[in-house]
């Protein structure tokens, strides 16, 4: 024998899970078998009111109501020189409500609520990854001191948009200078350093404002011609 679905009106002001089937309880003069698990207890439910539904065809409804598109950051792409961090994203589907494992749903289905809200991998606030470089700077210390060379390193990172604080040691017996950054910090330890071998003359340290010779060129000589 065919069972007959209870056919009934409902007003629903918006509430929990739980005060959503309390209100079919008490308009549809039923008792629910329903499952809500404590993670969910305080999910909210939009009001609705509809007319002569059946159980069934009202969580399916339900759930057809909370199905939404969004979109998930799965990634984050770190730019580079002038152009900004943005984050990479994907289509998901989200939504939640009652289902039962029942292939023809009664009223004494055992329901249950759900909550379908697929979860972002987490996008890191930290800049791109750190590696570890070493320099020589046995030729700039004929001009320099160490305490010249890394100043203007750590002048030029602190005018840098990054949240990776860098560091460096100097390694005096073999003068080598060892630094922990992103690739635009080690890249900017590179300029620094090719700047200020520019700025050497053969072991003199330029004055201020002038233009220097390369390093190992000599001044120009004048020749003064034989005597007749």
């Amino acid at each position: 024998m065919k069972e007959t679905l209870k056919h009934f009106d409902l007003r629903f002001l918006g509430g929990t899970p739980a005060n959503f089937i309390e209100a079919i309880n008490k308009q549809a003069g039923m008792k629910v078998n329903v499952i809500i698990p404590p993670e969910y207890a305080d999910e909210q439910l939009p009001p609705l009111e509809v007319f002569d539904v059946t159980l069934p065809k009202l969580f399916f409804a339900r759930i057809a109501a909370s199905t939404i598109e969004t979109n998930i950051a799965t990634a984050r792409d770190f730019g580079g020189p002038n152009r900004p961090s943005i984050n990479q994203y994907t289509r998901a589907i989200q939504s939640k409500g009652f289902k039962t494992t029942d292939a023809l749903p009664s009223e004494p289905s055992i329901w249950f609520f759900y909550v379908d809200r697929p979860s972002a991998p987490p996008v890191s606030d930290n800049p791109e990854p750190v590696s570890v470089q070493v320099y020589q700077l046995s030729n700039l210390l004929t001009a320099y001191s160490i305490e010249d060379i890394t100043t203007a390193i750590k002048t030029t990172w602190e005018m840098m948009d990054s949240k990776t604080k860098p560091e460096m040691k100097f390694h005096a017996e073999t003068k080598l200078l060892v630094a922990k950054g992103t690739e635009e910090q080690l890249r900017m330890i590179e300029t620094v350093t090719e700047q200020l071998g520019r700025g050497m003359t053969s072991g003199q340290q330029p004055s201020r404002g002038t233009r220097t010779s390369p390093l190992g060129a000599l001044p120009p000589t004048q020749l003064t011609p034989p005597n007749p």
